[in-house]
């Protein structure tokens, strides 16, 4: 996993401004079920996404599912994005809110899909747009 960390870091630094020179994240990892509770806490089952990583900025833990694969491109594409949100927290990027951290890490994400020939599986521009752009009370 480490291998693949710094990896991705390298990646990551050629494509952005960030610092790529920080400690690693710490890594738990959870079952499915942990980390669906940890993103969706009491919304019923039945409305939850599968969840296979997830990085919180507080502890600077990226908590990865049981089933995360390391060869698995798909998966990779998903770290891509959870290693986003750690070089902002590294590189004490300031936001509003929480949510305006995920328009860069979706572009990034987009970009090593592309980049590596994986279909993206993330949200639409649109979504991206209307969802990740504005603080909840603006």
């Amino acid at each position: 996993m480490e291998q693949l960390i710094l990896a991705l870091l390298v990646w990551l630094g050629a494509h952005t401004e960030y610092n790529t020179a920080v400690l690693l994240p710490q890594i738990e990892y959870k079952t499915m079920r942990e980390m669906s509770d940890m993103i969706y806490g009491d919304t019923p089952i039945e409305n939850r996404s599968e969840i296979l990583a997830v990085y919180r900025m507080k502890s600077s833990t990226l908590f990865l599912s049981h089933d995360f694969d390391v060869a698995n491109k798909q998966h990779q594409m998903i770290l891509v994005h959870e290693l986003t949100h750690h070089l902002q927290n590294k590189n004490d990027v300031v936001v509003a809110c929480p949510l305006l951290y995920e328009p860069a890490a979706y572009e990034l994400m987009k970009t090593w899909a592309k980049e590596n020939e994986v279909l993206y599986t993330g949200p639409s521009e649109f979504t991206i747009i209307a969802r990740f752009s504005q603080c909840p009370d603006e």
